[in-house]
């Protein structure tokens, strides 16, 4: 949390809009667990601003190329938190598709505990919705906690058009049954 505390308030001044992500969105979403890193969203038109601004502030990247994961690229990068002898991994992950434009407009205002700042996370179907895509077992467990505790409060609409337009169904047809 200090090093988000630490970039977090440059990224906001710049004005690029971005969205945490990951284990960090599940915690604010009311599902804590650990994570060793820090994801954040953004649209690709705006990843070289992005790119610039997490150089300028003294990140390193740690991938030469950005790795395309079909629905977005991830970038790799290191903060070095000196005074805690660590570095934090943090991924960018940036996408241009229509849903990318989209899911920006519905990103949440948000107060994580730890930070002194407002920040912005992804919202509740859209983390549904990468979890779904990344299909490792942990997104998986994710998806079944978030469906669980908030199903009354998530967006069914959303969430079904674009399980359909990003070809997720067979995946959250296994989150289904895996529910019961």
């Amino acid at each position: 949390m200090r090093s988000l505390q630490k970039i977090w308030p440059q990224i906001d001044a710049a004005g690029i809009p971005v969205a945490i992500a990951g284990g960090i969105a599940m915690s604010f979403w009311g599902h804590p667990r650990s994570t060793q890193d820090i994801n954040l969203l953004s649209v690709c038109a705006d990843s070289e601003n992005l790119t610039n601004l997490l150089r300028k502030i003294g990140l390193k990247k740690l991938s030469p190329a950005a790795k395309d994961l079909g629905l977005c690229q991830l970038s790799t990068w290191s903060l070095s938190m000196d005074e805690d002898y660590m570095d934090v991994e943090i991924d960018t992950l940036t996408g241009n598709s229509i849903y990318y434009h989209n899911l920006v407009k519905r990103f949440v205002e948000a107060n994580i505990d730890g930070m002194q700042t407002t920040s912005r996370v992804i919202s509740r179907e859209d983390l549904i919705l990468h979890k779904l895509y990344a299909e490792r077992l942990i997104d998986q467990a994710d998806v079944i906690s978030l469906t669980e505790s908030h199903g009354a409060e998530l967006d069914q609409v959303y969430l079904s058009k674009w399980i359909e337009e990003l070809g997720l169904q067979e995946n959250w047809n296994e989150i289904q049954r895996r529910m019961g």
